[in-house]
């Protein structure tokens, strides 16, 4: 265990509140303690931080986030949109997170296929009979009556 502290004032400046962020982040964190202290005219926040070495960001697998819209092509990313609102339908009327009817991953390789059909939509890796079932079957059913 260390031990780390810092001094700021309480009208920091933007990098001065970045310093502590970013210490924050690229460290894991047992406890903290936090003072205002006032000497004379001047006031600034003390922050006794206790920590290990090590992010504990570090430990968790982070998914970067994927913008479907520089990778798709334009007709791709088109198919893609519409089984995005299909989804969100099935999300809505299950009352369930539009996640765990598809991902975004899963729903661009449903929008690469050659044609959407069960049984194309079945050699996805993770939608197998019971998804296709629970959704997949609603939302070929709603695709089919987009386009």
């Amino acid at each position: 265990m260390q031990v780390q502290i810092f001094t700021v004032p309480m009208f920091a400046s933007q990098q001065q509140i970045d310093e502590v962020n970013n210490f924050l982040r690229s460290h894991q964190i047992i406890d903290m303690e936090k003072n205002c202290v006032t000497n004379n005219s001047t006031t600034f926040w003390t922050f006794c931080i206790r920590y290990t070495e090590g992010n504990h960001v570090e430990k968790t697998l982070v998914k970067a986030k994927v913008d479907y819209k520089e990778i798709l092509d334009e007709p791709t990313f088109k198919i893609f949109s519409d089984l995005r609102e299909c989804r969100k339908k099935i999300a809505d009327n299950m009352g369930v997170p539009v996640y765990t009817v598809f991902t975004n991953e899963e729903l661009a390789m449903v929008s690469r296929l050659p044609q959407i059909t069960a049984d194309n939509l079945k050699r996805i890796q993770g939608i197998g009979d019971k998804r296709m079932e629970k959704f997949g079957i609603e939302l070929l059913r709603l695709y089919d009556a987009l386009i």
